[in-house]
Parts: structure tokens; C-alpha cells; sequence
């Protein structure tokens, strides 16, 4: 539990920087899109046989 109050503290400054870049809704739907692609890599994970090709693509999902 304690990884997540780390993980804010580093991104945060680097999201910021972003959204006075990229403006606040870009933002916004570049991180619904990424949770969607991520979400959806989940689902279909459970759908490989192979345990290389699971592990791979939890792993791409879990990095997205």
C-alpha cells in the first residue's frame, strides 16, 4: 500500500507539466484512453492458453 503515495509523489509533478502542455482535456481523454487499453488488455489476458503470452501481455498492460 505504501507504493502508491510514492508513485503519486514522482508522477505528480510530470502530470502537471502535462496538462500545461497539452491542456486539461487532451488530458483527460489520453488517460480514459489509456485505462481503457489497459482494462481491456486485462480482460483478454484470461483468454491465452499459453503462459509465456499471458504473462507478456499482463505485463504490457500492467507497464501501458
Amino acid at each position: 500500500m505504501a507504493f502508491y503515495p510514492i508513485a503519486f509523489l514522482v508522477t505528480a509533478p510530470l502530470i502537471g507539466d502535462s496538462l500545461d502542455r497539452l491542456g486539461r482535456k487532451n488530458s483527460l481523454l489520453a488517460g480514459i484512453l489509456i485505462m481503457t487499453v489497459a482494462t481491456l488488455t486485462f480482460g483478454l489476458a484470461g483468454y491465452f492458453h499459453n503462459v509465456k503470452a499471458f504473462f507478456a501481455v499482463s505485463f504490457i498492460g500492467r507497464v501501458f
